[in-house]
């Protein structure tokens, strides 16, 4: 603790409770921030039983002289259990301020202090808000208010962008009036620090982070609280001054999460070094690639180290590994013999451990082969990458699948194996528009990579409900594979059962609904050469497009008209083809109006020109194959005459 009250650009103890520091530090992120997934990983780590106890003394040595503060960590001390952690949080005392204080500062050392406390509130929190999903299973749309003093940065920062996350956990009430009691009510607009009002619409059935009413566990039980965990999903609405009540209104929107991962990710039944492992596994510099200052990534390993010092070798191989793809990300050719350096020392140490089937290394080891082999492909590119990296990745994926009981754990192991054969894919395409040499060395290499897809489905259908998304996006690619060696019905059956699922998710991201829609008009285009077929996707398309339109109010009405008409352009393409001209100009003619909508000062974001250039080209070919029909035909009947 030394140590880190000496760093002067993070946040102390005594920095964090200063009574003359201003609230100016931001309580949204960005939705692709670090902060969110290496909270989610401090909320599964099986921290040591006697963990919490050993924190006192550094809790006591900052409040020293604070008779009311020193009491309360005495009682927390003496009386805290876990599922106390809502009513603990909830008083106006030590763990509320300094926990708070640490997630808007991003302060990692201080959030492994708490963060057997931040698990027990996180659990506490998801039981009670599956029961709250219960409670408006038949009214789940509600509105909810918070009230703070924001920032014009954060407010301009808001302004801006169309997601958001929370950054600390998010107290919020039914009551409107409420939420701006606490209003600076002598605050001027050109003041920095202003008065905000969030405006939150929840709808109870979105997959989201847990949130629920916690007035019943809560110290004020007459409050009628509704808590956010950290890294809840919002969209942002209107920013406005409310120039009659004085303050900023903002709108927010909970939004479908597609990145939750499944606790079962972190957590073992079995064995607790396991979920160790799963967690400390999260750990990668791709997804925490905001944890980019060496001061915080040794800071995060060393804390694992202190919490877990029996586990300190194979930590190593962790941090190894993390280095390395920190310096993936880098991109520089220089740093690739460190690169497969520290990859290989890491292997090295987990080779170790081979014979420790709690902790079943095969899979780190297989991970590890599959990195190399990535880093050579994807920023070396190099096509001859020596056998014995696939060899060994697939070797040791098949050994875990031996030692592995869980089927949840088999069922990830086949996804990673696909990979293995995606991979050695990639040499063979011979162009830019993924197309194959043909060699039975490629047909076997797809057969295996359907082969693990076809049992990730399988195990997947074990825990999740056929029209899981995942099951979906699986059948797409199993398509693309089919596709790739000519496999034409297996790619048609597989393509239709992704759409009926992907049908099925409303809140599923429009642009992956239609970015699936075209690669079946295409399949049928180009390699079924069916365009009555392709035209019956593509108005699958077309209508749906238009319904989420309708049902997204909110959304950007000149994106609408730019996806709306790009489909009527490619309608046009497809009618050309059936050689239905005049069914081909209308929707050129549709498509052209809707771009002539878009407004010219943001055209540029849709090539609104570049569009009606080329809708223009394509009715100028109408025209002269209109043309040349009549000529053919006039001929046709002067012959005939």
């Amino acid at each position: 603790m030394e140590d880190f009250k000496k760093q002067e650009d993070s946040v102390t103890f005594t920095q964090i409770q200063s009574k003359t520091e201003t609230e100016e530090e931001n309580t949204t992120d960005k939705p692709w921030s670090w902060w969110t997934k290496f909270i989610q990983i401090l909320v599964h780590l099986p921290y040591p039983i006697d963990y919490c106890r050993q924190q006192f003394n550094l809790l006591k040595e900052y409040y020293v002289g604070n008779i009311a503060q020193i009491n309360l960590i005495d009682e927390f001390q003496a009386n805290y259990k876990s599922n106390d952690a809502i009513r603990w949080y909830s008083r106006d005392a030590f763990l509320y301020r300094l926990l708070n204080r640490a997630l808007r500062k991003h302060n990692v050392e201080l959030l492994f202090l708490f963060g057997y406390f931040v698990q027990d509130l996180y659990r506490q929190l998801t039981h009670e808000y599956e029961q709250f999903r219960l409670v408006h299973s038949n009214n789940s749309i509600i509105t909810v208010y918070r009230g703070q003093i924001m920032s014009h940065n954060e407010i301009n920062e808001l302004a801006s962008c169309k997601v958001t996350v929370n950054n600390s956990f998010f107290s919020t009430t039914v009551d409107r009036h409420l939420a701006t009691f606490f209003f600076n009510s002598l605050a001027e607009p050109d003041d920095e620090m202003q008065n905000v009002l969030l405006q939150i619409k929840l709808d109870c059935k979105l997959q989201s982070r847990p949130f629920a009413n916690i007035s019943h566990l809560s110290y004020f039980q007459t409050e009628d609280e509704i808590l956010f965990t950290v890294g809840t999903l919002f969209e942002v609405g209107d920013v406005v001054y409310n120039e009659t009540e004085r303050f900023w209104l903002i709108e927010f929107k909970l939004i479908y999460d597609e990145s939750i991962e499944d606790k079962r990710d972190f957590e073992s039944k079995l064995f607790v070094r396991r979920t160790l492992k799963n967690c400390v596994n999260k750990l990668s510099a791709f997804t925490l690639h905001g944890l980019r200052d060496v001061e915080s990534q040794t800071t995060v390993f060393n804390k694992l180290t202190e919490l877990f010092p029996h586990e300190t070798e194979w930590l190593l191989a962790a941090k190894l590994k993390f280095q390395a793809e920190e310096q993936r990300l880098n991109g520089e050719e220089e740093f690739h013999s460190e690169i497969i350096l520290n990859y290989e020392q890491a292997i090295k140490i987990w080779q170790d451990y081979q014979n420790d089937n709690e902790l079943n290394c095969s899979i780190e080891l297989g991970q590890l082969y599959t990195s190399i082999i990535e880093h050579y492909e994807d920023e070396i590119h190099e096509r001859n990458i020596p056998e014995k990296y696939y060899d060994s990745a697939v070797n040791h994926y098949l050994l875990a699948l031996e030692k592995e009981s869980s089927d949840y754990a088999k069922m990830k192991i086949y996804d990673q194996m696909r990979v293995i054969f995606q991979l050695k894919m990639k040499p063979m395409i011979i162009d830019d528009e993924d197309k194959y040499e043909n060699s039975s060395e490629k047909e076997q290499t797809v057969s295996m990579a359907v082969k693990y897809k076809e049992l990730y489905i399988e195990y997947m259908l074990k825990f999740y409900p056929s029209n899981y998304i995942e099951i979906g996006r699986t059948h797409q690619y199993l398509a693309y594979l089919y596709r790739s060696v000519g496999k034409i019905e297996n790619a048609s059956v597989n393509y239709e059962k992704a759409l009926n699922i992907f049908l099925q998710h409303s809140y599923l991201p429009q642009i992956d609904v239609e970015h699936l829609i075209n690669e079946i008009v295409d399949f049928h285009i180009d390699d079924k050469h069916d365009y009555q077929a392709a035209l019956r996707y593509q108005f699958i398309k077309h209508e749906y497009i238009i319904k989420m339109g309708e049902v997204l109010k909110s959304d950007d009405v000149n994106y609408q008209k730019h996806s709306i008409a790009d489909s009527h352009i490619q309608l046009a393409d497809i009618y050309s083809l059936l050689h239905q001209i005049n069914l081909s100009s209308e929707n050129l003619t549709a498509a052209m109006n809707l771009y002539n909508e878009i407004e010219d000062d943001i055209g540029e974001r849709f090539h609104k020109e570049e569009k009606l250039t080329l809708i223009s080209e394509k009715r100028n070919k109408l025209t002269n194959i209109s043309f040349s029909n009549r000529e053919n035909g006039k001929r046709l009947k002067k012959d005939t005459d």
